[in-house]
């Protein structure tokens, strides 16, 4: 029992999680005094705004269910164990943001987000906001959304960056089989860029697999990252400067994409 419970041990160190990592389920079936377990769940998104996040924890929203409310994400999590917001269960959750901004995370990173739809009937003024201000000049953990989807946002679907000089922001950017479709404006980043002075807010970029359609603005703007690419991807119906365009950048490479039917290509 004692060389078992050494193995565990042992291949959470190797695998970079946590042995105190947390898992915590939610669903609309559920109570926000309940230890938040898959078989006692918590019940709103306000709870988990309530959570600390470190490093190698986890929230799953009930698949098929729907959450109002605005997440506001608390603590972070680290390149080898991010912290997971995603589904459980059968199909998708969707958080749906009434009003405000539908996730949010300011001088933070570390956040994995997978098989979710995040998503609003126009009011909120932004899909998914990352930014960062710290003067210190941390370098935060990589940010990453597999199979989500971002709609119906008044401003824009996703939006993450620094416009502070002395930041270098986060290790990378990943969208992976994501779609933004019919916001405001689509996705965008952005870092410090003067004429003769560029900080930028992602060591990397990388979005593959994704779909950017029907957004008013731009379908994808890249700006602030020191190298990355786009690939396997597809922009169209998106009415604002173009499908996919970068400027402020560093050795963005654009394969084997595909783009139609935009206002200005």
């Amino acid at each position: 029992m004692k060389r078992l419970a050494s193995c565990l041990l042992f291949c959470l160190f190797t695998l970079g999680i946590p042995a105190h990592a947390g898992t915590w389920y939610v669903s609309s079936r559920g109570s926000d005094f309940a230890p938040g377990t898959a078989a006692q769940p918590w019940r709103s998104i306000a709870k988990v705004n309530q959570q600390h996040l470190q490093p190698g924890d986890a929230v799953f929203f009930q698949g098929g269910q729907r959450f109002n409310g605005n997440l506001l994400l608390n603590g972070s999590g680290s390149d080898l164990a991010p912290v997971t917001i995603g589904s459980y269960g059968t199909g998708r959750a969707t958080l749906f943001a009434k009003a405000g901004i539908g996730i949010s995370g300011s001088n933070t990173g570390g956040f994995w987000f997978q098989n979710l739809n995040l998503a609003s009937a126009g009011k909120s003024r932004t899909g998914v906001q990352f930014y960062t201000n710290d003067a210190a000049g941390t370098h935060y953990a990589a940010l990453a959304f597999d199979d989500c989807t971002i709609s119906g946002f008044g401003g824009k679907g996703l939006e993450i960056g620094s416009w502070t000089a002395s930041n270098p922001g986060w290790t990378s950017l990943r969208l992976n089989r994501v779609r933004v479709t019919r916001n405001g404006e689509g996705a965008r980043t952005y870092g410090f860029t003067l004429p003769g002075w560029t900080t930028y807010a992602f060591d990397r970029v990388e979005i593959t697999h994704s779909e950017f359609d029907h957004n008013h603005g731009s379908g994808l703007e890249l700006c602030g990252a020191a190298e990355g690419m786009v690939t396997d991807s597809t922009f169209h119906h998106n009415i604002g400067t173009g499908g996919c365009w970068t400027w402020g950048t560093s050795g963005i490479v654009i394969d084997h994409c595909i783009a139609y039917a935009n206002r200005k290509g």
